[in-house]
């Protein structure tokens, strides 16, 4: 968005004065800038980073993940409307993330029991961690569990069951995979899903009780192969679970058994064969959909956040083209060359040191070169808030950075330009009125 002034030629050398001014800095980098850090690539219009996360978060994507989302091109899905599609399978790769996160996280703390054990100078009786891995595998049960009920609807979808029949009987999961089928449901994904009934059966026994029934287990922990009695007992080894066939008709906690030493370890590791195995089963032999290319950029350098700069609007003269950015919300309001326009809306943006080292505002010109520019302006000019006269001939500005325009255009992809500042830890900036939105 641009803001057209006329100012005689003669003047558009140097209109600018200033208290400070400093040098713009347009430069991309993938050396690390800020503690945790590393600009990893520019595109239009923004920047991606790594940046570490959390202990106990995986660092990037799981493949699967990234295989669901691939369902979205899928020729067997491609009736389903465009916006229930996208739905869909957003919600899907999203639901298997978090199961596959609650595993990672159940992994970690159960390779964490082993730890604490070793160098023990005698047996565990209780150990406040083992409530935790419990509640992972939970989570990791339940994520698991819901897949499935969102995995039936999409099958029911695909073979053109209407929505609101897809929602009930007979598509329910339990129904489909444990009792007989109608003729309309069976369909090959269906029967795919009921040659699993044993891992079924094992992930809907014990997520039912997680979820609807109560749980309990042992305060201590040992190692898989201790022989001891302690170790056999479910009120003194927390990785122990009930048995299966004593989880049914809503039993509670007081009637489950404990015969056949089951685990935790026991229950995840066939929670997880049985999810992918079905997985690859229907998104590669069934709807022939493999795995994506799983890219070139080793897993420790793949950006995992993506920045979108502010685009601001500018005003363009005979010979300059200047780009107002405001030190407050106030100042912004008040620049009337910009306030009264009805598709521009008054941005606030950062101030970071994220991109050049050093606290600046940094913005996208990506898409000024769609713009009819006179050949004859050279330079974009990066004020902090500008005074001009009416013919911005003269622009008085606490900072400012002169960007040569050519260079810039001239370039494969126009770099975001930053303006350093001082004292600031945000700034204001007009730019088009936008929101990101879902199709419906």
């Amino acid at each position: 968005m641009k803001k057209k002034k006329n100012r005689p030629q003669k003047d558009a050398r140097n209109p600018i004065t200033k208290d400070r001014s400093q040098t713009a800095n347009s430069k991309s980098s993938t050396q690390q800038l800020t503690p945790g850090f590393i600009l990893r690539a520019v595109i239009p219009g923004g920047l991606m980073y790594q940046m570490p996360h959390p202990p106990g978060v995986p660092a990037v994507g799981h493949p699967r993940s990234a295989h669901l989302y691939t369902l979205k091109k899928a020729p067997v899905l491609k009736d389903l409307p465009r916006a229930e599609l996208d739905a869909l399978i957003e919600s899907l790769a999203a639901t298997y993330t978090r199961a596959a996160y609650h595993e990672f996280r159940f992994m970690e703390l159960r390779r964490e029991l082993d730890m604490r054990r070793a160098n023990m100078p005698g047996e565990i009786l209780f150990d406040s961690l083992v409530e935790f891995v419990h509640f992972e595998l939970q989570a990791f049960a339940g994520a698991s569990r819901m897949l499935l009920d969102e995995l039936v609807y999409l099958i029911a979808r695909r073979h053109g069951v209407p929505v609101n029949r897809a929602k009930r009987k007979p598509w329910e999961t339990s129904d489909l995979i444990q009792k007989p089928r109608t003729a309309d449901c069976d369909v090959p994904e269906i029967r795919l899903l009921a040659s699993k009934s044993s891992w079924f059966g094992t992930l809907n026994a014990y997520r039912n009780s997680f979820f609807h029934h109560g749980w309990r287990h042992g305060g201590g922990h040992f190692s898989p192969d201790d022989i001891r009695s302690a170790a056999a007992s479910p009120a003194s080894n927390g990785l122990l679970v009930p048995d299966k066939s004593s989880l049914g008709s809503r039993s509670k906690p007081f009637e489950w058994t404990w015969g056949q030493r089951t685990t935790v370890d026991d229950i995840a590791k066939e929670i997880r064969t049985g999810t992918e195995d079905l997985l690859t089963n229907l998104l590669e032999n069934l709807w022939s959909m493999p795995p994506p290319h799983p890219g070139t950029a080793p897993l420790e350098e793949r950006p995992n956040v993506l920045i979108v700069l502010a685009k601001p609007a500018f005003v363009e003269t005979d010979g300059a083209i200047f780009l107002p950015v405001f030190s407050s919300r106030e100042l912004g309001l008040s620049f009337h060359h910009f306030s009264t326009h009805p598709n521009l809306e008054l941005a606030d943006v950062p101030v970071s040191s994220a991109v050049i080292g050093q606290k600046a505002v940094t913005v996208s010109l990506s898409g000024i070169e769609k713009n009819s520019i006179s050949k004859s302006i050279e330079f974009i000019d990066i004020v902090l808030d500008p005074n001009p006269n009416n013919d911005w001939t003269h622009v008085e500005t606490t900072a400012h950075a002169r960007i040569p325009l050519r260079k810039l255009l001239d370039s494969d992809t126009v770099h975001p330009v930053s303006l350093p500042v001082h004292n600031l830890d945000r700034a204001w900036v007009w730019r088009s009125a936008m929101a990101r939105t879902w199709s419906t």
